[in-house]
């Protein structure tokens, strides 16, 4: 693998935002408006009482160690439609959970039910949707076209989606212009973590609305309080397993993780 010539502050300023991205996971009709109320989203639900058949699990490992297991991500999956996720953390269990979700009438998430109660609740209005934490707190703004296509969505920032003919994300800007590129897309492998995308809303860091992999990721040059980056390159490299899916992925950004997919 190559590594990227960033200072070592900077590499690890990366590994703790990609840390506490994890932890923080832990962060109808077309006119349907959600009651907000405290006491709608301290409501009791039984869902997670089911028994889930788990097809798709993604695992983050440290690259040098294999056996060491940073955590596992099971998701239970029909006809697109995420139904639960079972996280594990081996190093902080106490952000294990298991959450289950429901969907309206047009197959767009609702809720996130996380320990049999409500966790996270969207309201739709058209093709917009606010999403809603515990406490009742806005905390994003999603924006979708026509098509259901990700367009735009506000979660402290705005933030632009440029697409290609292919349906895949080439460029993210912000109100001060294009901040990142994706480049040298492989159109024949599907991106392993698009199967939730049915839950990318909530899960928007990991890039669940991303159709195919890119090879290269072209981070445009920061300069920031306490530190700056400039224009840099990350690649990103996959095995396949013998189905031709996706089975490891590595990359100059983390550095030092691989993730790895299960197909059941």
């Amino acid at each position: 693998m190559k590594y990227s010539h960033l200072s070592i502050n900077v590499i690890m300023n990366r590994i703790g935002i990609l840390i506490l991205i994890t932890i923080g996971f832990l962060n109808c009709n077309d006119d349907i408006t959600l009651n907000t109320t405290n006491d709608s989203i301290d409501q009791q639900e039984d869902s997670n009482q089911e028994d889930y058949n788990y097809n798709f699990i993604y695992t983050l490992l440290l690259e040098n160690d294999l056996n060491d297991t940073i955590y596992k991500q099971e998701y239970s999956i029909v006809d697109g439609m995420v139904l639960a996720e079972k996280y594990t953390n081996y190093n902080n269990p106490q952000y294990n959970h298991l959450s289950s979700f429901k969907y309206d009438v047009n197959n767009r998430i609702i809720k996130e039910i996380r320990d049999n109660k409500v966790f996270i609740e969207v309201a739709w209005e058209n093709n917009n949707a606010k999403v809603f934490n515990l406490m009742n707190e806005q905390i994003g703004e999603y924006h979708f076209d026509n098509s259901m296509k990700l367009i735009s969505y506000d979660r402290n920032g705005s933030r632009y989606l440029n697409y290609d003919n292919h349906g895949n994300v080439v460029s993210v800007a912000t109100n001060a212009g294009i901040y990142v590129e994706y480049l040298d897309y492989d159109n024949a492998k599907t991106y392993p973590l698009s199967r939730i995308n049915s839950i990318a809303i909530l899960r928007i860091d990991y890039k669940p609305h991303f159709k195919n992999v890119f090879k290269t990721e072209k981070i445009y040059p920061y300069v920031g309080d306490d530190f700056g980056v400039p224009l840099t390159f990350y690649e990103y490299f996959w095995t396949l397993n013998p189905d031709g899916l996706i089975e490891t992925m590595t990359d100059d950004k983390t550095v030092i993780y691989l993730s790895k997919f299960e197909y059941k």
